[in-house]
């Protein structure tokens, strides 16, 4: 079965050999200039604001999803409440993901980010309660609202080397993240970005205590601020502690 969004972004959904699972295979076809992946067919329900996806008859088998290349953005909602959605593979050409793209998918373990990434929408990965750790590449420079909000599962997060700012919520209730380095450059963490963070008990600041000092940092932080921070960590440091956690 396919199905064409109308900016030319194809998918197949098919069956891997007996295992009952399934994967869905992003290829733009040869009519689209560029590839942005929407979900462009929708019904809005009023009270709780669903959105269909092409694929919506498909939402409890599929397991997979790879985003091939010349696909450039995945759209708002484009794979939110997807219950058996386990592993996410997007190529070296998307740049952004939208708003609540993968939002409640509690099954999903394993995400690779490319390194052509600057934008990560708002909840992108809300309520994602199997995913353990994540690498956000170093062309994001802000964290959106709720990007990691009540993913309680996540315990360990590598941040870009160039972010300045965190957002409020981005990791609210990461109940199980117990260490977290930040780089020098970041400039602002905003209200509830580690609130109910309860295990939080290192930070390994790249910067100095000066630098530090300049951050503005929401005082609804706390388990933030509680911590351990450890001033111009080194990466044979990070090692170390991390180990000691």
């Amino acid at each position: 079965r396919r199905y064409t969004t109308q900016n030319g972004v194809m998918w197949d959904t098919f069956r891997i050999s007996n295992l009952c699972h399934s994967t869905i295979v992003s290829y733009a076809n040869d009519g689209s200039v560029e590839g942005k992946l929407h979900p462009t067919d929708y019904d809005v329900d009023g009270f709780d604001d669903e959105i269909i996806q092409h694929w919506s008859d498909y939402i409890q088998e599929i397991e997979h999803v790879i985003v091939h290349k010349s696909v450039t953005g995945i759209g708002a909602y484009a794979f939110a409440k997807h219950p058996n959605l386990k592993t996410v593979t997007i190529a070296e050409s998307v740049t952004f993901i939208g708003a609540n793209a993968f939002i409640d998918c509690p099954n999903l373990e394993t995400v690779q980010l490319p390194s052509t990434l600057t934008v990560l929408g708002v909840g992108a990965f809300q309520n994602c309660n199997s995913l353990r750790s994540i690498v956000i590449p170093d062309g994001v420079q802000d964290i959106y609202p709720a990007t990691f909000d009540w993913c309680t599962g996540l315990e360990e997060i590598v941040l870009p080397a160039q972010l300045k700012r965190i957002h409020s919520d981005v990791f609210h209730c990461c109940e199980n993240l117990v260490s977290i380095t930040l780089p020098a450059s970041l400039e602002s963490i905003d209200e509830r970005a580690f609130a109910d963070c309860g295990k939080l008990w290192h930070v390994l600041y790249l910067g100095s205590e000066s630098q530090w000092g300049e951050i503005s940092v929401n005082p609804d932080n706390v388990p933030l601020l509680n911590a351990n921070i450890h001033y111009g960590v080194t990466g044979n440091e990070v090692t170390l502690l991390d180990s000691e956690t």
